[in-house]
């Protein structure tokens, strides 16, 4: 009984973990929002450069998660972290450097459905907009910002991070 009882034991989590790892990460991005008409709510465009005029950045990252097995995958964790790269704002002849992340956070995902593709929205407001004004006042700016993302660890799969820069006009 108690073979019978741990070998249904490993089979339920050899299936579980089956279905989890055919669940990737496949791309990051940026998105800029823009506020076409006040009734209306913020309209998101994928961007690859961005200008950062002093005022709120409305800068959102966006990743893609695609499941490819043929059962939903549920209760997704999603970290992420933001880092940025910067000059002096005086116009000296310093290289830029990467800074450490000014942000990491993580998002939940209920659920991706069986071979479904899911682009999900993560949140660098309002802490973004509080360091980029540091920065300001500090006499720095950033001349890239960079976006980590990665899944929870499950098992022995390897860890896989997913980048993308924006480049700061």
């Amino acid at each position: 009984m108690k073979t019978v009882l741990a070998l249904a034991a490993s089979l339920i989590a050899a299936s579980a973990a089956t279905a989890f790892a055919e669940l990737t990460l496949d791309a990051t991005g940026w998105q800029r929002g823009r506020v076409e008409t006040r009734a209306r709510p913020v309209v998101w465009r994928d961007v690859a450069q961005a200008e950062l005029d002093g005022k709120r950045a409305a800068l959102r990252g966006k990743a893609v998660l695609k499941n490819r097995g043929p059962k939903p995958a549920e209760g997704i964790l999603l970290r992420y972290a933001v880092s940025a790269r910067l000059l002096p704002d005086r116009g000296s002849a310093a290289e830029a450097t990467w800074a450490i992340p000014c942000l990491i956070d993580e998002r939940r995902v209920p659920k991706v459905g069986p071979n479904q593709v899911l682009e999900v929205p993560l949140s660098l407001s309002p802490k973004l907009d509080h360091y980029l004004a540091k920065l300001r006042r500090q006499g720095f700016r950033p001349d890239s910002l960079k976006l980590q993302a990665m899944l929870e660890l499950h098992g022995a799969e390897g860890v896989r991070v997913v980048e993308s820069s924006l480049e700061v006009k």
